[in-house]
């Protein structure tokens, strides 16, 4: 299509190509050439607002897949606006909740309210994919916010959504989410084989799009010490490769929680070492709350006592709180009421 537009002259056509190519890449976690891709269709789409729109949203992905997630909240927030502005309803609802995926990302809250508008906006024009990704991101802000039921319904919603869509990428990711669901509800060997089979069947999938995050789900639930250190060693040679950022985040906070509940100090203390290094051009967001919530509580794991600890811990509830992780601030809390049993030990 590209070489027929080209051949004829045809400036938005060769512009569609463009997105439709970065788009394609963005799932393969081939990131440095999607947003080439995205970067090229928007300066073939100048004059064209639906394709500009287009164009803003694939360079919103593309510095999403990357971790830069400051452009990609100011990209998903241009392609809204222009949409809004042209009345392209379908280009709007389907990004409105990549802003607060962004937003998320760089450890700030959804506007309030935001992300229930996005998932009613998205069901009243029809867009089911819009829809799911809005309930994948109301399931995560509920589980963050310890409401495990909330979490399941719209969790089991969007893999009834992605059953429609025919997409199996996107019912593996619901599944997922049913399982971490079902894990924080105490249904634990629920979850195990849920999420087991979620695995299964994101198996022919591009690996760089979502399977470390999968892997660290399954490696907290198994209760066959083998498989879970397997299943590490797969995660771990997977972001060793080219994927897609959020599952440096999301992955490191899984074996993080795990290597804790297993008492690993050591392993919880690499694993937010490992975040630290891949985030180093980006310091800050929810990579940096999860860095500091582990060293705290190895911290306080290993003995640590004193002012300063408890300054750290205190400014760590008040930062989950402020960004809505409150299953995070209550460990927290705890922790911080047991330093206080124990004494001061300046």
């Amino acid at each position: 299509a590209e070489a027929l537009a080209l051949e004829a002259g045809l400036t938005h056509e060769r512009a569609r190509a463009c997105y439709l190519r970065g788009s394609a890449f963005f799932v393969r976690g081939r990131m440095r050439e999607c947003a080439e891709q995205h970067r090229a269709a928007h300066e073939l789409a100048q004059g064209a607002p639906e394709l500009e729109a287009l164009a803003r949203s694939g360079l919103g992905d593309a510095a999403y897949a990357l971790g830069h997630y400051a452009e990609a909240e100011e990209h998903f927030v241009r392609c809204t606006a222009l949409a809004r502005q042209h009345g392209f309803g379908r280009i709007e609802v389907a990004n409105r909740s990549m802003v607060s995926f962004a937003r998320m990302m760089l450890g700030r809250p959804p506007l309030p309210g935001e992300l229930e508008a996005s998932h009613a906006a998205a069901e009243q024009v029809g867009n089911r994919r819009a829809q799911l990704i809005a309930a994948h991101a109301l399931c995560m802000a509920a589980l963050d916010a310890g409401s495990p039921e909330r979490a399941r319904a719209y969790a089991e919603e969007a893999v009834a959504l992605s059953l429609a869509l025919g997409t199996r990428l996107f019912e593996a990711e619901s599944r997922h989410l049913v399982a971490l669901s079902l894990a924080r509800l105490g249904r634990r060997d629920e979850a195990e084989r849920r999420s087991r089979e979620a695995l299964e069947l994101y198996r022919g999938c591009p690996p760089e799009y979502w399977e470390p995050v999968m892997l660290g789900a399954l490696a907290a639930l198994t209760g066959d010490e083998a498989e879970r250190r397997a299943l590490h060693a797969r995660a771990e040679a997977l972001l060793a490769g080219a994927v897609l950022a959020h599952n440096h985040v999301l992955y490191r906070g899984y074996a993080i929680d795990d290597a804790l509940a297993h008492e690993e100090w050591d392993e919880v203390a690499r694993h937010a070492s490992a975040l630290e290094r891949f985030v180093a051009g980006e310091p800050g967001g929810l990579s940096a709350f999860v860095i500091g919530r582990a060293r705290f509580l190895v911290a306080c794991a290993r003995g640590g006592r004193g002012a300063e600890l408890r300054a750290r811990g205190e400014a760590l509830v008040a930062c989950a709180r402020e960004i809505g992780q409150l299953v995070a601030a209550r460990a927290l809390e705890a922790a911080l009421a047991k330093l206080e049993r124990t004494g001061p030990g300046d």
